[in-house]
């Protein structure tokens, strides 16, 4: 009798343990997707995580597909990802119509983030700073998860500096390093913000340049403000030690290049003139930079077929280069002998 006890005690206790052990198992981790922006935003704020946003076009987009199923929906992904962010589903189904409210907010998100293919995946901060945006990436969900963790960390960090940078709380130096991070990151206005900065700090010259680059770029090569910022650049660096006025030159040209290239009728020795002043001024002690200036120029001319020009200025290429290019220069200028004369 006492052993019959013992035996029903010991597969009592058995099976107590195995439940036991059963209902602790690990809960396995599971992205849950929010179709509302709002409820995500408040989850977001709330537990002070970023907010991952996927637009996607979940019934007909390849790509997407592809996402969703080698990363996305990976058990890996969940488990390194699930509790770092607040994942928000922006769908554009062709085969189901979504509610009516939802379909105009993914139209809104859309838009508001410049979207414009499908997959995308948007981070954004608590502040619904964009942080990232990011396709399909092959290597599978690790790989993926740890590009988007490792990109918020870095995000997280350049937070810290940009912070400081605002505060007034570094160096030129370090302004310099926030800078670089911030152009890693895209985050465009933030750029404005350190150059200008840079621009009024004891050490501006390099914030100059990118200020008078993005004024350029913008098409306000003529304006006052692009005027009054070349001036100061150059002042401050005379001499060109900085290269300053090399810098200039080459900002011109780029944006005076991309306006040739549109134009059938342009004339390259417009665009090519601030590439020609400065070789004029500091060719002779800028030997570094000549040879590939001249070559830029003599590429620029045979775009629109000016095969006397452009050799001379290859030619003068292969006067000024070292030793390692002089080689392919010269194969460069053979190819402008023979399409001259293909086209005489």
């Amino acid at each position: 009798m006492k052993s019959k006890w013992f035996i029903f005690l010991f597969a009592l206790m058995t099976f107590s343990l195995n439940i036991y052990a059963a209902n602790n198992e690990p809960t396995p981790a599971k992205i849950e997707w929010f179709t509302s922006y709002d409820k995500a935003l408040d989850h977001s704020k709330m537990n002070n995580k970023p907010l991952i946003l996927l637009f996607t076009g979940s019934d007909w987009c390849m790509w997407c597909k592809k996402l969703e199923e080698e990363v996305l929906h990976q058990s890996e992904f969940a488990e390194m990802c699930a509790s770092e962010f607040i994942f928000v589903m922006v769908d554009f189904p062709r085969n189901q119509r979504l509610p009516q409210a939802q379909e105009k907010q993914n139209h809104e998100l859309k838009n508001k983030y410049g979207v414009r293919g499908f997959p995308t995946l948007i981070m954004l901060d608590e502040k619904q700073q964009k942080v990232v945006s990011v396709g399909y990436r092959k290597g599978g969900p690790k790989a993926y998860a740890e590009y988007l963790l490792n990109t918020l960390a870095d995000y997280q960090a350049y937070e810290h500096h940009y912070g400081k940078a605002m505060n007034g709380d570094i160096s030129p130096k370090e302004l310099r390093e926030v800078y670089k991070e911030a152009c890693a990151l895209g985050q465009d206005d933030d750029i404005q913000s350190i150059v200008n900065i840079g621009v009024n700090s004891d050490k501006p010259l390099f914030f100059l340049k990118e200020k008078f680059r993005f004024l350029v770029e913008d098409g306000l090569i003529g304006s006052p403000e692009a005027k009054a910022i070349r001036e100061k650049l150059l002042a401050a660096d005379p001499d060109n030690q900085a290269g300053a006025f090399r810098n200039v030159a080459v900002i011109e040209f780029q944006r005076l290049a991309e306006e040739l290239e549109l134009d059938d009728s342009g004339d390259p020795a417009q665009a090519c003139a601030p590439l020609i002043d400065y070789i004029s001024k500091f060719g002779e002690k800028d030997k570094d930079h000549l040879w590939r200036m001249q070559m830029t120029i003599a590429q620029t001319f045979l775009s629109k077929s000016q095969t006397k020009e452009a050799l001379s200025y290859a030619k003068a290429s292969l006067d000024a280069a070292p030793e390692t290019v002089r080689q392919d220069i010269a194969s460069a200028i053979e190819e402008i002998e023979n399409f001259a004369n293909s086209i005489e």
